[in-house]
C-alpha cells in the first residue's frame, strides 16, 4: 500500500510539474522520487537482511516505476491532454509497473 500512495503522490507531482516546468523539473521531480524510494529500498534491503527475507523487490521498486511514470505523463502531456489525464495515466503505469516487477521477485526469490 505504501508504494500505491508513493506512485500516487508522484503521479500527481510530476504532472503539476510537467504543466509548471517543464520537461526538467519533470526530471528533476523523477530523480527526488527515484532516490528517497532507493533510500527506502536500501532500509528495506538491510532489514531483510538480517531476517533473511526477500532483497530484490525494494531496489526494483525503486528503480523502475518512477521513470516508466515519468515517461508516460511526458508523453500524455505532448498530446495536450489535462492533468487529471496525466495523473490518471501516470497512476495506471505506476501499477502496470508494480505487478510484472512483484512476479519477477516472487520468481527470483
Amino acid at each position: 500500500m505504501v508504494y500505491l500512495a508513493i506512485g500516487a503522490a508522484f503521479a500527481f507531482a510530476a504532472s503539476v510539474s510537467l504543466h509548471r516546468g517543464g520537461a526538467l523539473l519533470l526530471a528533476i521531480t523523477t530523480l527526488l522520487t527515484t532516490v528517497a524510494l532507493l533510500v527506502r529500498a536500501l532500509w528495506e534491503v538491510d532489514a531483510a537482511s538480517q531476517t533473511g527475507g526477500p532483497f530484490g523487490f525494494p531496489v526494483l521498486l525503486a528503480i523502475v516505476p518512477p521513470p516508466v511514470t515519468a515517461g508516460v505523463i511526458q508523453w500524455v502531456g505532448s498530446i495536450k491532454s489535462s492533468r487529471g489525464a496525466q495523473w490518471l495515466t501516470g497512476m495506471l503505469a505506476w501499477i502496470l509497473t508494480l505487478v510484472p516487477i512483484g512476479l519477477i521477485a516472487l520468481m527470483v526469490n
